[in-house]
């Protein structure tokens, strides 16, 4: 019985007439002749060298003759280069059809015994492998050297946030894919100037601007995170492989951030970037760090003055010039933009009716989520359980197998299912602290939340930092005629507010929708 075996790695391949349907013909014609009945047509489309057993219909046909160690087959294949175009590899299979008493045929080469037989064949497999390799070689050549003309050679799709467009001689180009391509800097931009602190924050961001809608896919990895600000470089307009040894130069392409947050993130990478913090930034002019002027946006400054007596008084001031913003270079009290500031905290304070309800709704969305949590886990266990019984009858084959390549396969396929096995127990375990996470953020917050004033008022810095994260969708504004005014409050504070307007029976019937669905962009425990 004949077996035949069909492979193409390329489109172009289909085009010159080496397609999978014309290399079937052609290996049924011979089986015909031969008088070989054909049992089965495994068929791959490939690309890539290397193992063969990553070959989906040769890690196929290989397990089919395994399971009929009786039965002889005649493996046909079109040309010596379907096989492999490695030598090593090409001999490595050759000597695992031999271990299973299959023969194999060509209609383009014939196989012998003699010395001189395996002489032609071992020159035939060398040399496939010289034109692989020196393919190759003019590849990559090619691509270098467009590299080092400014132009990305590599595949578009890689290169989130643009896409490729062609170009009248014959070339492509990478342009701008709207909207990731604004995501992304916005993402990127947010990581260097500090509104993202870590990874973990422009992940969170990447997930809530639905980042990979177009992919089907609903959680962004830090994987995806890393190779954005490990790229940052390209998203500045530059190139660079420097496995070819390409150093970074000026890109063909356009642009998405500027050089200046392209250092900011590199530094921040290598850990480069450090805050300097000052005595009186940090004890003397809590608000210095947080609050915009509400004439041109620039966040204030803040110091002391010496007067005339000698003495020093303290005052916030924007810094900008008084071309620049109405407000620029002029002092503000810093008594008066503080007691102004508490009085606004004082203002939002919640009454306690309103915070024991916030509390009993966060608790309910709690336990719902907490009720998924367990059927997560339900799931979690039902994968253990079936990658357990993979994994065993790996084993059992890798055992029960006299080919030892074939069980050198098996024992690989089990390491790569237990290695996923291990990574599944691994971030289930950090699940395990979920009931202290919340409850702990949530007395956090909500003691922040109760008495803004009281928490303001401590010694602690951190304290008061956390206070103006809670209470405010970033950095208040204020007016040096108009005081703060209206300001943004964060999805916290909106909340209780939403609370405070719906009616105890409206809460009874339909509830208080989720903190998502509030318009929320936070990131603590409570919200999400």
């Amino acid at each position: 019985m004949a077996l035949i075996y069909c492979r193409v790695s390329s489109d172009r391949q289909m085009q010159e007439g080496h397609g999978l349907d014309s290399q079937e013909q052609r290996c049924k014609k011979y089986a015909l002749e031969h008088n070989y009945g054909v049992e089965k047509v495994f068929r791959d489309s490939y690309t890539g060298g290397g193992d063969f057993m990553k070959r989906p219909a040769m890690a196929d046909m290989i397990s089919y003759i395994e399971k009929k160690p009786y039965t002889n087959y005649v493996v046909i294949f079109d040309d010596t280069k379907r096989l492999a175009r490695d030598h090593m590899e090409y001999w490595r299979l050759r000597n695992l059809f031999k271990s299973l008493e299959a023969e194999v045929e060509s209609p383009n080469f014939s196989f012998g015994d003699t010395e001189e037989s395996w002489l032609q064949e071992a020159i035939t497999a060398i040399f496939s492998d010289f034109e692989r390799r020196s393919n190759k070689r003019q590849v990559n050549q090619k691509m270098r050297a467009r590299l080092e003309s400014g132009y990305w050679t590599f595949n578009s799709t890689e290169v989130p946030g643009y896409k490729r467009k062609d170009l009248p001689d014959k070339t492509w180009i990478l342009v701008r894919s709207e909207p990731k391509a604004s995501i992304i800097k916005e993402a990127l931009e947010g990581y260097a100037n500090g509104r993202f602190d870590t990874k973990t924050d422009v992940q969170k961001f990447l997930q809530r601007k639905n980042y990979l809608a177009e992919n089907k896919q609903k959680r962004v990895y830090l994987s995806r995170v890393d190779r954005l600000l490990e790229r940052s470089w390209l998203y500045a307009g530059f190139i660079e492989h420097l496995e070819w040894e390409v150093e970074r130069r000026i890109g063909k392409h356009e642009a998405i951030i500027t050089l200046e947050v392209l250092k900011r993130i590199e530094d921040k990478l290598q850990n480069k970037s450090r805050v300097r913090i000052r005595k009186d930034y940090n004890e003397d002019f809590p608000l210095r760090p947080h609050v915009l002027c509400a004439g041109c946006g620039k966040k204030l400054t803040a110091s002391w003055t010496r007067g005339r007596s000698g003495t020093y008084h303290p005052y916030y001031r924007c810094s900008n010039d008084s071309k620049v913003c109405p407000y620029g270079n002029k002092s503000i009290r810093r008594e008066a933009m503080e007691t102004e500031f508490r009085e606004l905290l004082t203002s939002l304070r919640p009454n306690q009716g309103v915070v024991s309800l916030t509390r009993a709704i966060l608790d309910d969305l709690y336990k719902k989520k907490h009720s998924e949590t367990e059927g997560y886990q339900a799931d979690i266990d039902k994968q253990l359980r079936k990658l357990d019984t993979e994994i065993e009858k790996l084993m059992d084959r890798a055992m029960n197998t006299k080919n030892e390549i074939m069980a050198e396969r098996y024992d690989e396929q089990a390491s790569k299912l237990i290695e996923e096995k291990e990574k599944l127990l691994e971030n289930n375990s950090k699940s395990d602290n979920f009931d202290v996470d919340f409850g702990t953020a949530c007395d956090e917050v909500m003691s922040v939340i109760n008495n803004p004033v009281n928490k303001w008022d401590s010694d602690s810095l951190d304290d008061k930092r956390l206070v103006i994260k809670l209470v405010f969708d970033g950095d208040p504004t204020y007016d040096k005629i108009h005081g703060f005014g209206t300001t943004d409050l964060s999805c916290v504070i909106r909340l209780f507010e939403r609370i405070r307007a719906t009616n105890s029976q409206d809460v009874e019937m339909g509830g208080i929708e989720p903190p998502s669905e509030l318009g929320c962009d936070c990131e603590s425990t409570v919200c999400s």
